[in-house]
């Protein structure tokens, strides 16, 4: 998806679909999210300095986040993704982007962040058990003092968990055809989804030491936006 749409990719609205993002107003997007998460008095760290943006992408909220910290560090699994971070942030010196492999936060120390923020990414992952596994690592990057808000959705309508369209897609890449094709033309995609109960992030915080400050509905329009945690 960074080759055939990046920006979709990340912020996926109807109308923004092959390239139909504007560039200031992808941004914009991002500045509004942050400033409205941080409106709450849960979401804000004691310390601005550090912030960490988890699955950064082309970095639409690390660009946010740099304006209000110090500096901000943002790592994305992608290569291509991380390239046009820098690319359209080449302004923004004390945004810090890195590609890492699989396990994204393995080399980062403890207690490094007064922020860490993560927005439609956890439902990307492969399980359950990985999803969780990487809520226990914000926990463990973050500093006493700072904050974690992350978005995760719960159980997903029936249609979403079957994914015909990324199941389709990779079928059709099997057999030779175009993904460019697939994408423009099909309108299918290789994007997967899952949910986690809420019940299980919250236990998993609390075992790992962090308060829950916080839970919203992130769009009650959408089976698929889920909540939003707030944890310190």
């Amino acid at each position: 998806m960074a080759r055939l749409d990046p920006l979709w990719a990340i912020c996926s609205r109807d109308d923004a679909r092959n390239g139909q993002w504007d560039l200031d107003a992808f941004f914009a997007s991002g500045a509004d999210e942050v400033a409205a998460v941080l409106s709450y008095p849960e979401a804000r760290p004691v310390r601005f300095a550090a912030a960490l943006d988890f699955g950064c992408g082309a970095g639409r909220i690390a660009r946010a986040l740099s304006a209000r910290f110090d500096v901000c560090y943002a790592i994305d699994i992608s290569q291509e993704m991380i390239r046009l971070a820098r690319e359209f942030n080449r302004d923004r010196p004390n945004c810090v982007f890195e590609h890492k492999g699989d396990a994204l936060l393995a080399q980062v120390r403890s207690n490094s962040f007064d922020f860490v923020y993560s927005s439609f990414v956890l439902q990307h992952l492969s399980s359950e058990r990985e999803v969780l596994d990487y809520v226990r690592e914000f926990v463990r990057v973050v500093r006493p003092g700072g904050t974690i808000v992350f978005q995760l959705p719960e159980s997903l309508p029936l249609r979403y968990r079957l994914q015909p369209r990324r199941r389709l897609f990779r079928t059709l890449c099997k057999l030779g055809v175009s993904e460019e094709w697939l994408y423009r033309r099909a309108r299918l995609h290789p994007i997967s989804m899952i949910g986690v109960d809420a019940s299980q992030v919250q236990s998993v915080l609390v075992e790992t030491g962090a308060a829950v400050r916080r839970i919203d509905v992130v769009d009650p329009t959408s089976a698929l936006a889920g909540k939003r945690y707030f944890a310190a």
